[in-house]
């Protein structure tokens, strides 16, 4: 967290992770959860007072459990489901490939069937601009 913010300038607002670090991090801050009441008024008048924790956070940003890193770690090998991302989504952007940019796609009927086929297709890549303000942490 430190580095993101001296090196890159920005605090992260995104945490992703697997499931090995969201347990182990829920594990090791079992002794500092602090509870709040969140009271939220219904439409209808009234107030309904929410007093569990069903989340976890750090620095006020909810860690995020990502079930795509328990599916790369069994597909691809590797500890996948103990890293952690912190991420700034104000500097990453999807950036278009040349020519690949929202392309309508309209392949022909078939002749004995009365259908209609439309798709559109991108093709790109996931760009930043400020890499200092983001880091992955994994466990042991």
């Amino acid at each position: 967290w430190r580095a993101c913010t001296r090196v890159g300038g920005h605090a992260p607002n995104y945490i992703l992770c697997g499931a090995d670090f969201y347990d182990a991090y829920r594990e090791d801050s079992k002794d500092e959860i602090i509870r709040h009441q969140i009271i939220t008024t219904k439409g209808g008048g009234g107030s309904d007072m929410d007093q569990s924790v069903n989340s976890l956070f750090f620095k006020n940003i909810p860690i995020i459990w990502d079930p795509v890193f328990d599916d790369l770690q069994t597909n691809l090998g590797g500890s996948w489901s103990k890293r952690c991302y912190f991420l700034n989504s104000k500097f990453i952007q999807l950036r278009p490939g040349k020519g690949h940019d929202m392309i309508v796609r309209r392949p022909p009927r078939v002749y004995n069937r009365y259908t209609h086929y439309w798709g559109l297709t991108w093709k790109g890549g996931m760009t930043t601009k400020n890499p200092g303000s983001m880091a992955v942490i994994t466990i042991a």
